[in-house]
This record gives C-alpha cells, structure tokens and sequence, in this order.
C-alpha cells in the first residue's frame, strides 16, 4: 500500500485498530476530518509517515492512539504542506530509526516513548498537554527528545515522571532532565528543555566558583541543558532537578564522583555561571559514565551543567619551552600552550646549578582555552656560561605545578658583567659580578632615585663568578647598584616590594 487516504468526515472505532499502515504515507486532505477513536492500538503507521494537509484534522481526545513502529531505514515523519499543528490523543513510539517532526504537533494525552528518538526544532515544536488544567502525561523507557520538548505543568506540585520529565539527549544517547515541583505553585504553566550539543556559550565566565562546598573548576563541554519557563509562576516556584550524565567523557577524569556538581547560569544574558536559585545538592547516583546528580530546593531556570574540581593533574598542556641565546647577549623564552584549565600565570626562574632557583619573570595565563596559545619572555641579565630556566604555573585556587627545566648556553663573557637576583625582592638580594680578571678590587654602592648613596661595600673579585649577598635592609621603591671595578663601571636598578 503506497498511501493510506482518510477522507470520511468521521470515523468510529470501538475496540479495534481502525487502519494499519505499512511502508507508506499515512495523508489527510479533507479539512473537516475529524477521527474520533477508542481502543488501544487505534492507527499503527509501520515504517510510514504521516502527512497533515487538512487545518481541522486532528484525533479526538485523549482515548485516541497513533503508534509509530517499524525498523525500516531512516526516520518516519509527520508533516504538512502548510504547517499545521497535528494534535494526537496518545502517541506510542516504537521506531527504530525515530521520528522526525516536520510540523509542529501537540500529544495531548501520553506520549509513549518505547525505542527511537524524536527530532524536534523550534519550528517544529512538540508539546505534551494542551493547559495547566490538562497537561498530558509521558512514559520513558527508551530514545531521546532531540531538540526543545515543550510540557504544560499543573500548578499543584508532583514528584512522578510522568509530571516532569524531559527525555532530552542526543542521537543515542539520553541525557534526561527532571524536573519536580515541590512547592510555591498556583497557577503552573510550562517549560520547554532542550539538551543542546557543544560547549555552553557561558564558557568558563564565572568559574573557578565554589559550589555547595566543592570548588568547580571545570564544565563539561559536550553539551549543557536550557530549560525555561513561560507564563504562570514556574520561575518562582520551588523545584528539585535531577540531571543524567549519561557517557560524558569531560567529567570521566574527576578524582571522585563526590567532586560533580550542578552548576546554573541565569538568563537572559547568560554572562557567567552565578549559580544563582541553586538549591542543595545530593551526591551523584550511578557510575561515572552513567549516574543521576540531584540539586533540592532550586528557584529560577535558565542554562545548567555539570561541573567539577580540576581532575587533570596539569592545568596546562605545555606543547614546547625553549631557551635560546640572542646577539645582546639575553635569553628568549618560548612557550606554546594547547590548552588550559584555570590557568592564573606562568612564573620563570633560572638557576646555574638546578638547586638554587632565582626568579627571572612572569606572564599572566589566558585562564581558560581550549586553542594553541604562545607566550614570550626574554631575560636581559642571563647567566654566562650554562644556565637552566624552569616554569611554574600558577592556578587559580594556589595551585601549583613545576615543569621540567631545559638547559642553555649563551658562551663565554667577552667583558666583566653583572646580575642581581632576585629582582623585584622583598629586600634580600645577590650582586653577581662575572669578571675576565684574575683579581680585582671594586665597590658596590646602592643609591635611590635622589643620588642619596644608602650603602657602599669594598669588595675583592677574582676570575669568574663572584656573588655578594645583602641582607634585607631596604624600604620599598627603585634603586640604582653600580659596581665600579677599577676603571669600569657597570650599574643596574632593582625594585623592593613589600
């Protein structure tokens, strides 16, 4: 049978299925059908679409029942040449390869979700129920609503699946969203969620942020939930949600289950997740590939997700550091990054031996990215002769990770030379003089930014490296330490903090 016609003005089933189809176009064109039905199976489209051409055609009350089944290739559909709304009393779906909404369509009575997805848009809108008074109901056990589903709520709070679920997710693969009032309602309305693939367009704006008690670093970034309200008093009403993560590999890593947390961004704007309305959480249930994570006592909707502590023991992943010599001579530092997790700053510091460590500079971090980042240092005062420069980057929550060193050599010194470390300083501070003579006599002077000479040391160099340590003695601001070495002078300023 190619198509399945209905033109009759009414048709009565009792007890019985009033049409099978199979493998063909289920369509109705007269505009003053209406099927009036009973039973329980009453129109079985097996591998079929249903085609809505008739404005007035629709299934007359909530005893009514279309079944889409079948395991044929490719989705059925339901669709009009004019955009109708299709209204079913009951809708059971049983179709491998799922359904496909081509029009908007309305399941006033239960929506039986059994096997296959259900393709949903915007445009194409299903609805379950017709008012606050009549919300229709649904039953889960399989598929996913893939794009926005639309449910009216009662103004009398319940707990039951059939009340608040939205069986939400992606192609095969359920992510659900519940929702169950428990207070605070009159008049209800409705709620449209949707499970929405890619990284949630909040980024990482509000985070590092605690939690209920547990500092979330991290969002899971293969989708997040918008659910919102319209009408009636949802948005103030008291609701407990229930979220499944469902094989989302981002929070696969978490040291422990005890770490995920709901985390909320409040509309329209969806700047920053404040968390705002978030209520209590109760610990996840399940596995962490699969598991239900719970927040009581929640007001206010808008997008929510998943979030965790930082599982990844390194915050950054560090493609390359180098350390080359220039012509000056100084030290050019390169860094490329390829992603980073609440990343505050990268600190570098060199040493002549791998023990004593003096700071060279830093660079503040991008925070969070997912994209190839590079990053620039050069130290002017470098280390003659061998040298090591390591990195540690800096968390946001204090932590802190030290990469490995990596090695260079700028040569041997054509003239004397100098290096203070560290520098800025809290007031402590070495005076390195690198010196071509076998024996010298020099002084070294420090002077602020009046001339005013604070204090002047004689001192003995020989051939080679020569430090010389002052102990803290100087009050915060810019200094001048020249070194004069018989007719030679060389000077370098130095900052003291507090």
């Amino acid at each position: 049978m190619r198509n399945a016609i209905c033109q009759t003005i009414v048709f009565i089933i009792l007890t019985i299925p009033f049409c099978y189809a199979q493998n063909a176009s289920f369509v109705s064109n007269d505009p003053s059908l209406k099927i009036v039905v009973t039973g329980s199976a009453n129109l079985v489209l097996n591998n079929t679409n249903y085609i809505n051409n008739a404005s007035a055609t629709h299934f007359d009350g909530v005893s009514s029942t279309v079944k889409f089944n079948g395991g044929a290739a490719g989705a059925s559909t339901v669709s009009s040449a004019s955009g109708f709304t299709t209204v079913f009393g009951n809708c059971v779906l049983d179709r491998t390869n799922g359904l496909s909404l081509l029009t908007p369509v309305v399941v006033s009575g239960t929506l039986s979700m059994n096997v296959g997805d259900i393709s949903t848009s915007a445009l194409n809108l299903l609805t379950v129920g017709t008012s606050p008074a009549a919300t229709g109901s649904l039953a889960w056990t399989g598929g996913a609503i893939l794009g926005p589903l639309r449910r009216f709520i009662s103004g009398t709070p319940s707990g039951t699946q059939a009340s608040g679920i939205f069986p939400v997710g992606l192609s095969g693969m359920n992510r659900n969203a519940q929702v169950n009032y428990t207070g605070g309602l009159v008049t209800g309305g409705t709620i449209t969620a949707q499970y929405r693939s890619g990284a949630s367009p909040v980024g990482y704006a509000g985070l590092p942020n605690t939690v209920n008690g547990q500092m979330i670093q991290n969002y899971e970034n293969e989708g997040y939930w918008e659910i919102e309200p319209a009408g009636g008093d949802l948005n103030t009403g008291t609701y407990d949600l229930l979220l499944r993560g469902n094989t989302l590999s981002t929070v696969t890593s978490v040291p422990s289950m005890s770490e995920l947390r709901i985390i909320k961004s409040t509309g329209p704007a969806h700047t920053s997740w404040d968390n705002l309305g978030i209520g209590s959480h109760s610990a996840a249930v399940g596995g962490i590939t699969d598991f239900i994570i719970t927040n009581t006592g929640m007001t206010g909707f808008s997008f929510f997700n998943i979030g965790s502590g930082n599982g990844n023991l390194l915050p950054i992943q560090l493609l390359y550091f180098s350390a080359n010599c220039n012509d000056k001579p100084e030290v050019n530092l390169r860094w490329s990054t390829a992603s980073e997790q609440n990343a505050d700053r990268f600190i570098i510091q060199k040493s002549r031996d791998l023990n004593t460590w003096v700071y060279v500079g830093e660079t503040p971090a991008a925070g969070n990215s997912s994209s190839v980042l590079n990053y620039a240092l050069t130290d002017e005062n470098p280390f003659l002769g061998t040298s090591y420069y390591r990195m540690l980057q800096l968390d946001f929550d204090g932590a802190e990770e030290i990469y490995r060193p990596i090695s260079t050599n700028c040569g041997e010194a054509e003239s004397s030379s100098m290096v203070v470390y560290p520098n800025p300083t809290s007031g402590s501070f070495t005076v390195e003089l690198n010196s071509l003579k076998l024996y010298a006599s020099a002084s070294i002077t420090i002077v602020d930014l009046t001339g005013k000479i604070i204090t002047s040391r004689k001192v003995t160099i020989s051939e080679g490296v020569n430090n010389f340590y002052f102990a803290k003695q100087l009050e915060m601001g810019m200094y001048l330490i020249r070194v004069n070495e018989d007719d030679e002078t060389q000077s370098m300023s130095i900052v003291v903090k507090n």
